[in-house]
């Protein structure tokens, strides 16, 4: 075969190829889900949608929730918009505008999805390890912190998985740039006003004397190369269910607790370890970690070398001590709370 005809082969090739994908990528976003849009923010920096909407070419675009006040907590599902059909596209865009009330400050911006993820963990959902069966994610989450940053994440039950961050800019708005329902929100004194009735004094004194976080929220999601350890040769276990300060989460169990391979993770603000007695009693214990202590500790893992969490349930004292290990060192950490208590059934 000539060089030309070659050449022309490989090019048919690459288009039928093209093709391929670009059919598939088609009918993924074609694909309907049930899913919520939801908002939420850090107490101490309450935020209001002014206006916002997930946005597909292929179907319902809903709008992101719009209530006055919103502090029900970075990375919680705390403002729900219910309107529209059950199910819905994987959205391609996210476009919003809102106020940060702490930094008296508007932010906007559009931003384009990672909408194939998006579509693989709505089609693949989670297993809720209680009753070892499928569930869906329900929500697609929406956190905002200070500086215009703001956290995707797709939450259904136990599970919460981040997705993507974005950053948005600053910018005046004028009653003009707002809808006839929104122009209170340029009433002398209403942000001040609404700031200092809804956040707790405590809060608000700590801003006024150390200056707003812009960096805690990006600090808190970075992430580490490590695995999860567990004497199961003591007792047996159930599940560990951890929660990052990231505020991902999930369910580690069966195959995947006792052989856990290494992954990139952030650091754990918290624990359930779930472990049976010499009575075969279901135990929970919560083990909530000192965040100095054990940021501090995972601060000196590398990708040359990685971390190992372990948990060592002591069945005759109920407790259960926590270490980190990476090359020769080990850390026990000693500042953490932790309460067992037994797990009706």
């Amino acid at each position: 075969m000539k060089v030309k005809q070659i050449c022309i082969v490989k090019l048919i090739v690459l288009q039928l190829i093209i093709v391929s994908h670009l059919s598939s990528c088609k009918q993924m976003q074609k694909e309907e889900y049930e899913w919520i849009p939801t908002v939420g923010a850090p107490e101490e920096y309450p935020v209001k949608i002014i206006s916002g909407q997930f946005l597909s070419d292929y179907g319902f675009s809903p709008q992101l929730p719009q209530s006055d006040f919103d502090n029900s907590g970075w990375g919680d599902s705390g403002g729900v918009m219910l309107v529209g059909p059950d199910k819905k596209p994987v959205p391609d865009s996210l476009h919003v505008t809102w106020l940060s009330f702490a930094e008296n400050q508007c932010y906007k911006g559009s931003f384009a999805l990672p909408s194939e993820r998006i579509a693989a963990l709505l089609k693949a959902g989670y297993v809720y390890h209680e009753t070892n069966a499928r569930e869906d994610f329900n929500y697609l989450t929406l956190g905002f912190s200070p500086g215009g940053h703001i956290t995707l994440w797709i939450t259904g039950g136990p599970a919460q998985v981040e997705v993507a961050t974005f950053k948005a800019e600053p910018v005046k708005l004028q009653r003009k740039d707002v809808g006839p329902d929104d122009g209170y929100l340029f009433e002398p004194g209403f942000i001040t006003d609404s700031y200092t009735r809804n956040v707790p004094a405590a809060l608000r004194e700590d801003i006024v004397k150390n200056g707003i976080n812009y960096v805690k929220y990006q600090e808190w999601q970075k992430k580490y190369s490590y695995r999860f350890k567990v004497n199961d040769d003591a007792v047996k276990y159930y599940h560990l269910f951890p929660s990052y300060f990231n505020e991902e989460s999930e369910q580690i169990f069966d195959e995947q607790l006792h052989a856990n391979p290494l992954d990139q993770r952030a650091v754990p603000k918290s624990v359930f370890v779930v472990w049976f007695d010499k009575k075969q009693q279901k135990m929970s214990t919560e083990i909530v970690f000192d965040e100095q202590e054990i940021r501090t500790a995972f601060a000196e893992l590398t990708a040359a070398d990685p971390g190992l969490l372990s948990f060592t349930v002591d069945p005759d004292q109920y407790t259960v001590k926590v270490s980190l290990s990476h090359g020769k060192k080990n850390h026990v950490f000693m500042n953490q709370k932790a309460l067992t208590t037994l797990v009706s059934n």
